[in-house]
């Protein structure tokens, strides 16, 4: 009996380690796919949040450019986006496909026009900068692919009717958009924006000449 039980020992030991082979030949688990054979749209975005930045300049690649397409530079102090374009030649593996770009808690005063060449944009986060000017989003008007967008925090905020005016400003600028400032577009949101809209565009009477 006892070397019948050796025998079953060994004969499990060698079908695990046969199993073990199989495998290994089969190679990794679907499941821990390497990230670049990973779709490029679930690969994690490149993330340089709080990084002190003089310049978009400061910023470099560890390693070759990454196949992500999105890019996260909250908390870093930016003032201007000057550098954009080449910055994004070096970080990304296809800088015109980036889809999602957050800008957030900076010092941005305007919008920059360089925002303007990324076509593939869908998300776009601006709040808490130091941009005053609502007309500056007329910018984005270019930007057909856009869909998320956030703006509060800024100054603009400050001026009178923000919550009601301003938001349809920019729903009327940019119908595609699904949210704004993390707040779903409604149905009724966009009949208002429709209505809003149309009375901006009627002609004002002329007044009789005295």
């Amino acid at each position: 009996m006892r070397a019948g039980s050796e025998n079953s020992a060994a004969e499990s030991k060698v079908s695990r380690e046969a199993r073990g082979t199989l495998g290994a030949a089969a190679g990794p688990c679907p499941t821990v796919m390497p990230a670049r054979l990973l779709p490029p749209e679930l690969i994690p975005p490149l993330d340089f949040s709080f990084f002190p930045l003089r310049s978009l300049q400061d910023l470099s690649p560890e390693g070759s450019p990454s196949p992500t397409l999105a890019l996260r530079l909250p908390y870093t102090g930016l003032s201007n986006l000057v550098g954009l374009q080449p910055t994004l030649q070096q970080l990304l593996a296809n800088p015109t496909q980036l889809r999602w770009l957050d800008l957030s808690f900076n010092c941005l005063t305007t919008i920059d026009q360089v925002l303007t060449t990324l076509g593939g944009l869908q998300s776009l986060y601006l709040h808490g900068n130091t941009i005053s000017c609502l007309s500056e989003v007329d910018k984005l008007g270019a930007l057909s692919q856009l869909h998320r967008l956030t703006l509060y925090g800024n100054p603009m905020e400050e001026e009178r009717g923000y919550s009601f005016p301003h938001r349809c400003y920019v729903l009327a600028l940019l119908p595609q958009l699904s949210t704004l400032d993390f707040s779903a577009v409604t149905p009724q949101e966009r009949r208002e924006v429709a209505v809003w809209g149309g009375i901006r565009r009627q002609p004002r009477p002329h007044r009789a000449s005295e």
